[in-house]
């Protein structure tokens, strides 16, 4: 056992377009919504149809086992995922989440938020967390959970083979003196009733996350009622559309810093490298799909006469999204009207991408 399979987090909210999601196409986890934000038999179903499938395409077949908590009362029937329930009443002692990868996936998840928190004080100004913004909080901390922990949790509840066993088991992640003292600050400066950090952590312990939802609430969500966003829910930031340029930009400073820091991970020139493909392979993407038509008239650059030439007129054809980025460069020559004059031209339109 290595722990190191883990599978993308899946993220249950109330709205199933909140603002925030505005222009986003990419999420680094996965998304639904009902009316209470709950985990039910129906989406607990279609969950494990999207591992089913994933595993089929990966050509592996898993042992999955699940508590009984009333959403798991649906199994639907599949091909590579098989479940196993833990036997009743065992939850506590059987399951591998419970012996400390949900407390050291909170903890980390709340550190984050405090850091945000002491950010924000620091420079001022109020904090407030949408949902994407949760959403990369959750993908940071899950990744953060480390296969030891994992190994860890499942070992002490048995699940190791016999050839593995190691009564040798490294610590649960622990809350450190920095972590009370930044809460304190908090708690200072916002009056909050939790005295401790670890009562931040733990201050969720009693919400409902499963449930089944009332002949109303699937009433509601069949005619799309949720499909508006909520009115408690509030964008944090702008949505801002990053442009090609501005994230070839950033990632050069990105690498900069990297470069001048001491002792960097090979880890993190890696995913450098896989973030500047990403960005050529959307680049490739972007020039496969602009259609090319023909114009037979143009204003030669200088000239102020129509002439009959050569143009590539690319000004209407490009998405939407890449529109007002830069000028265009159109390149033509061979002017019929004036046959002594050759010409090459650069002509700068409003709309577009910069191509040549």
């Amino acid at each position: 056992m290595t722990g190191s399979d883990k599978l993308k987090p899946l993220i249950i909210g109330k709205s199933k377009k909140p603002r925030c999601f505005a222009g986003v196409k990419s999420f680094p986890v996965d998304y639904t919504a009902n009316k209470k934000a709950w985990m039910t038999s129906e989406l607990f179903a279609e969950w494990l149809l999207r591992i089913d499938k994933q595993m089929k395409i990966q050509k592996r077949k898993i042992l999955l086992f699940i508590d009984n908590c009333p959403a798991h009362n649906i199994i639907p029937t599949c091909q590579a995922v098989k479940v196993k329930f833990l036997p009743p009443n065992t939850t506590s002692k059987s399951q591998p989440l419970d012996q400390g990868i949900i407390k050291t996936f909170k903890t980390l998840y709340r550190k984050e938020i405090v850091r945000k928190i002491i950010s924000d004080m620091d420079d001022e100004k109020s904090t407030v967390i949408d949902i994407l913004q949760a959403m990369r909080i959750v993908d940071k901390t899950w990744r953060n959970v480390t296969t030891t922990t994992i190994v860890n949790c499942f070992r002490s509840c048995g699940f190791v083979l016999e050839a593995e066993k190691d009564d040798t088991l490294m610590p649960i992640i622990e809350n450190t003196d920095t972590d009370d003292r930044e809460w304190a600050r908090i708690t200072s400066r916002y009056g909050i009733a939790e005295e401790t950090f670890d009562d931040f952590v733990e201050i969720d312990n009693d919400v409902a996350i499963s449930g089944i939802l009332t002949d109303d609430d699937i009433t509601d969500s069949v005619r799309g009622t949720e499909d508006v966003d909520d009115v408690e829910e509030v964008s944090s930031e702008p949505v801002h559309r990053v442009s090609m340029k501005q994230a070839a930009a950033a990632l050069i400073l990105l690498r900069t810093f990297t470069e001048q820091l001491s002792n960097v991970d090979d880890k993190v020139y890696a995913a450098l490298n896989v973030v500047e493909n990403t960005i050529d392979n959307s680049k490739s993407q972007i020039f496969s799909q602009i259609p090319i038509c023909a114009s037979p008239h143009a204003m030669m650059a200088g000239v102020g006469t129509p002439t009959k030439m050569v143009f590539t007129d690319v000004t209407a054809q490009f998405p939407r999204e890449f529109k007002r980025e830069a000028n265009v460069r159109c390149m033509w020559m061979h002017a019929k009207k004036y046959r002594d004059v050759r010409t090459t031209a650069s002509v700068s339109l409003r709309w577009g991408i910069e191509i040549g």
